[in-house]
């Protein structure tokens, strides 16, 4: 049973930001398995050359808002159309994985 995925595409051939996106089939939310899903991103983004993720999240959706804040705390939406707020975000670098994919998991 495939209870999540995640995906990344690059936005412009050569560049080095990706657009990201995390579905979890709601009976498995909050578990972790989305934060899971980025960290696993994140290695194989870096792995391509890509160094910053956007993601595009609608106002209303409070736990992927809470996900991107763990990433970076201090963030701020790069721009806002309507009810989607956009979000630039750096991809960790190399050796950072294991901390991040427990701060994504754990409740820090």
């Amino acid at each position: 049973m495939i209870v999540g995925v995640a995906r990344f595409i690059r936005l412009h051939k050569g560049g080095d930001t990706a657009e990201v996106a995390v579905a979890v089939v709601d009976h498995m939310q909050r578990r972790g398995i989305g934060g899971l899903l980025l960290a696993h991103l994140a290695d194989v983004a870096r792995e391509r050359g890509i160094g910053r993720f956007r993601a595009e999240v609608m106002g209303a959706n409070h736990a992927v808002r809470a996900l991107v804040h763990k990433l970076d705390a201090n963030i701020t939406p790069a721009a806002v159309h309507g009810t989607i707020a956009v979000y630039d975000l750096e991809v960790p670098a190399h050796g950072a994985e294991a901390p991040l994919r427990q701060q994504l998991v754990s409740g820090a």
